[in-house]
């Protein structure tokens, strides 16, 4: 199951709870928010990817399909 190999050291989570808060705000600096969102947003695809190599390795012997 992905829960198992998901954001391990829920530094994810912790960073988009900062960022729900932060929009949230009364006053939102959207020149510092945005960048940020889109920050994280690029390591949770890298986290999706990683979960995924993770699963295989685990459920299906890791032996890395070869495909390059």
């Amino acid at each position: 199951m992905a829960g198992e190999f998901w954001d391990p050291s829920g530094q994810l989570s912790a960073e988009l709870l900062a960022l729900i808060k932060a929009v949230s705000a009364p006053q939102v600096d959207w020149s510092s928010v945005i960048p940020r969102i889109e920050q994280l947003g690029l390591k949770i695809e890298n986290e999706v990817d990683q979960v995924s190599r993770d699963e295989l390795k685990r459920y299906h012997g890791g032996g890395g399909g070869g495909d390059m």
